[in-house]
């Protein structure tokens, strides 16, 4: 995200003995970056695979870690379960659940999360943060929310139907 910043700058005329001042507009102009963390919210039918997206924008400063967290239907109680950080150059990753796999890029600053065999215990609220060196912490929320695979199956057969009223071949 980028904001304009704009000076107005008021000049004493020489030809204005009475003390006013007249604005000179835009004398000066500055770009100021904002950075972003995109998260958003995510649906997924139980047994599938889903990708927690996760993006830092607009930043140039130098990061250090990507933390995880998450507070679920299975786990309440918030927890860190994936952690990223830089190490001399390399990228270990620490984990706590085994059904998560990092599809993002550290030096991108893409911090995705890629979740297989999602249950309905996984459904919740997961939390994305970007441990920045110069500005600290910025983070993003992704709610993650499930459907059965009974609502998916009568969701299919309406499908089915629909078209074979509608589109007879």
């Amino acid at each position: 995200m980028v904001l304009l910043i704009y000076f107005n700058v008021l000049l004493p005329t020489d030809a204005d003995k009475n003390g006013i001042f007249l604005p000179l507009q835009n004398l000066c102009c500055e770009v100021v970056h904002r950075l972003q963390v995109i998260g958003g919210r995510v649906t997924v039918v139980q047994g599938a695979t889903v990708t927690l997206p996760c993006q830092l924008t607009d930043s140039k400063e130098t990061l250090k870690q990507i933390l995880w967290q998450r507070s679920t239907r299975g786990r309440p109680l918030k927890d860190n379960f994936f952690n990223i950080l830089e190490k001399n150059g390399k990228y270990p990753i620490e984990l706590t659940d085994e059904r998560f796999r990092f599809v993002g890029s550290f030096t991108e600053k893409n911090g995705s999360l890629q979740l297989s065999k999602a249950s309905l215990m996984d459904e919740g609220s997961y939390s994305c943060i970007f441990l920045l060196l110069e500005s600290g912490n910025h983070k993003t929320e992704v709610s993650l929310h499930l459907l059965g695979t009974q609502y998916f199956t009568w969701f299919l057969i309406i499908e089915i139907l629909y078209f074979s009223i509608f589109f007879p071949s």
